[in-house]
């Protein structure tokens, strides 16, 4: 049922009911073509999943981002044993962190077991009585 709050209502009569020209949005020209057309150049990065991977398209291959931890959270993970039973060992390993960071003070005489560490925090760690060696 028309109304006259509809657009199309006021637009009546005007030809070409705010698109400019014509021709413009009707049949494919603001499309870029019909069909395939343009799949070599104004439409190819739609294409080319569809195409198969070109030249120079191969996508880069995932890559988790590194989980790290600050020494400051050291004594929240500590609270609680690790797998091996001993409460001055914490295995950051087997929790699922890669790295850990210098921010904060190191827990005293702790035995961290981790893939990978700064410089800044092994001194730390080694200032208060710990160790830390790779898994």
């Amino acid at each position: 049922m028309p109304h006259d709050l509809r657009k199309t209502r006021k637009l009546r009569g005007r030809r070409t009911h705010g698109w400019g020209r014509v021709a413009q949005h009707r049949r494919s020209s603001r499309k870029g073509g019909r069909g395939m057309a343009g799949a070599s150049d104004h439409k190819f990065m739609s294409y080319v999943g569809v195409i198969g991977p070109e030249k120079g398209f191969k996508p880069k291959p995932y890559r988790r981002p590194a989980r790290s931890v600050n020494l400051s959270e050291l004594e929240r993970l500590a609270g609680a044993p690790g797998p091996s039973g001993r409460g001055n060992l914490i295995e950051l390993y087997s929790m699922g962190i890669d790295k850990l960071l210098s921010e904060g003070d190191a827990p005293k005489g702790v035995e961290i077991v981790v893939s990978s560490w700064s410089k800044r925090a092994e001194e730390k760690v080694k200032a208060a009585g710990g160790s830390i060696r790779q898994p």
